[in-house]
């Protein structure tokens, strides 16, 4: 059985044998895993289908933007195995911070340097540079185990305590 189905696993009760076991259960249990190993081989093939390593896929490796990764990112790595409302912060944060200032790159050419220029230019506090931190984190993750990049360019970033300004004070 698939590990993260296992996390999911349906806790209903429709009625007991004579002797105390669950009876309806298992037939619940049967249609929910067939569900999930059609949505499991939907998503391969979508991956597949997308992955850039792919001679047959419409992704190119050298001009593969990062929204373009993201959006792939998020639908193929994350859709069905985060909760809809995780996903949904998730782009709520990359499009109002990281988009405008990573979007438009190319994946390649995207340094450590950047991350920590657009981490500093934000102003915003250490525990939300934290959260932009993993979500970039994880994306280029995904994108060196695909061997779209070398290495994870959100390695060796600083985060900058949070100073209010006169104007944010008041």
């Amino acid at each position: 059985m698939h590990a993260l189905f296992r996390t999911f696993l349906p806790r209903i009760l429709v009625s007991y044998f004579h002797y105390g076991k669950k009876t309806e259960r298992i037939n619940l249990f049967i249609s929910c895993y067939n569900t999930f190993q059609k949505l499991e081989s939907e998503a391969f093939y979508n991956r597949a289908k997308c992955n850039p390593n792919n001679p047959n896929s419409n992704l190119d490796k050298s001009t593969l933007t990062l929204n373009e990764w993201y959006s792939f990112g998020i639908q193929n790595y994350k859709n069905g195995v985060v909760k809809p409302s995780t996903i949904q912060n998730y782009c709520c944060i990359y499009n109002n911070h990281i988009k405008k200032f990573l979007g438009y790159m190319p994946l390649c050419e995207i340094r450590t340097m950047h991350i920590q220029q657009m981490l500093n230019s934000l102003g915003l506090s250490s525990k939300y540079q934290h959260r932009i931190h993993a979500i970039l984190s994880n994306i280029f993750e995904i994108a060196v185990q695909d061997d779209l990049i070398v290495k994870n360019p959100c390695c060796h970033t600083y985060f900058l305590p949070f100073c209010m300004t006169a104007m944010q004070f008041i």
